[in-house]
This record gives C-alpha cells, structure tokens and sequence, in this order.
C-alpha cells in the first residue's frame, strides 16, 4: 500500500504544476467547435471522462488531494495520459477538448483534456 501511495503521489507531482497552472483557466469553457483533427498530448496530464471531472481532477491535484484523485481514478472518471499520445480531437472548446485516445493504454476511449496540453 505504502508504494502504491509513493507512486500516486509521484503522478500528482508530475501533473501538479500542470495542475495549478491550468485550475483558474479551466474554470469557464469557452465557444465549442466540432470538427476532427489529429493531435498529441504534449504533457503528462489528466483526462476526464466529462468536463466537470477534468476539472475535478486538476482542482484536487492544486489542493494536493491524493484521496480525490484516487477516488475519480478508481472510478474510471478520470486518467492519466503520457506526453506524445495520439488523439483525434473532435470537440475544441476555449479551455477543454473532447477527445478519442489513439495510442497507448486508453486506446478508443474518449475523454476531455486540457486544449494547451495538445499540440495541433
């Protein structure tokens, strides 16, 4: 249990800055566009099955909140993606975007990332 805790503590480190970075930008989406366009997640990041639990993620990782994220995770509401997964992005909003995972561990679900987390 005790390493298990190590490594979600790293994750949250990692995604940290991220975190606190992106939490008061992430408060109001902006206008929705919908189209289809390749992307890659360009950081580590957290990608939530809908808006709100992407911004529950990234609210607990700025509290520090190791149980939160635990929790949402457990819960498959939210996950992690490594730097350089592929995506079709379909959905762009200001600050969040709807994406269906290409590669890696999440290959075919769909999720909303972060919009300055993808490179175009």
């Amino acid at each position: 249990m005790g390493g298990r805790m190590l490594v979600w503590f790293g994750v949250l480190s990692a995604v940290g800055i991220v975190g606190l970075i992106l939490l008061s930008a992430l408060a109001h989406s902006g206008p929705v566009s919908t189209g289809s366009r390749s992307v890659t997640v360009r950081l580590d990041c957290y990608c939530g099955a809908d808006e709100s639990d992407t911004l529950l993620a990234y609210a607990a990782v700025g509290r520090g909140d190791a149980e939160a994220i635990l929790s949402l995770t457990g819960k498959a509401r939210a996950f992690t993606l490594t730097t350089g997964t592929l995506a079709r992005a379909y959905v762009d909003g200001e600050k969040l975007t709807r994406v269906q995972i290409l590669s890696g561990r999440h290959v075919g679900q769909r999720c909303w990332i972060p919009t300055s987390l993808l490179s175009r």
